[in-house]
């Protein structure tokens, strides 16, 4: 399991602002291991300044650790989510998620134009994109399930009280597709989020500045 702290550090940062990409003519093809790299500045070119500007650099690094795992499911996202965000939930505080819901229709949207559009030599389509209730429902889940895990760490329970418990958290944080913040924040003030071992001092500064958001 990556330490706590440790998530993506923005080792791309500085080729996205040398690089200066448009799309390719449609004779030239890339190579799969550059497909972050060109969807990033795609994301830089296209759609981050649309963001809040306290949310741009957490939509990057999700969508950095993103890319990689829906290209590895076919385009699936749905299943790409559902395998990361239990990767990612114990290297982020619960704020980095709210600002990832509140800009999950733009994520979408960039990910359903410029996926398909990437000059690979075998196209990836995008598939079982999940709509905003849907993603919702997605990170609800994870955190709930974050939050027991987290709790009952040395508790020994029977698996399927575990599940009743987390579906039962699950139930309290997230209603008819919206997630109720406050009681998520609640879940997690006994439970700091520490930054010390984040492996570089703008990763350390970002996770500071999520943890501060009320």
């Amino acid at each position: 399991m990556p330490k706590q702290g440790h998530f993506a550090a923005s080792h791309r940062r500085a080729k996205i602002k040398q690089l200066k990409v448009k799309r390719h003519d449609s004779g030239q093809i890339i190579d799969p291991t550059k497909l972050t790299d060109f969807m990033l500045v795609r994301f830089a070119l296209t759609t981050k300044r649309r963001l809040p500007q306290n949310h741009q650099e957490t939509a990057q690094r999700f969508l950095q650790e993103l890319i990689p795992v829906v290209r590895d499911c076919h385009g699936d996202v749905g299943k790409a989510l559902q395998q990361l965000l239990p990767q990612i939930r114990t290297r982020v505080p619960w704020q980095f998620f709210r600002q990832a819901c509140a800009d999950w229709p733009l994520l979408a949207h960039f990910l359903k134009r410029e996926l398909p559009a990437v000059p690979l030599k075998t196209r990836i389509g995008v598939r079982h994109l999940p709509d905003e209730a849907a993603f919702n429902q997605l990170v609800g889940r994870s955190l709930a399930q974050q939050a027991v895990a987290v709790t009952m760490l040395n508790t020994k329970l029977p698996v399927l009280m575990r599940e009743q418990i987390a579906k039962s958290v699950e139930n309290s944080v997230i209603s008819d597709g919206q997630i109720h913040w406050q009681r998520v924040g609640q879940l997690f003030a006994p439970l700091p989020f520490d930054t010390s071992s984040a492996p570089d001092e703008t990763t350390r500064r970002w996770l500071e500045g999520l943890k501060s958001e009320n």
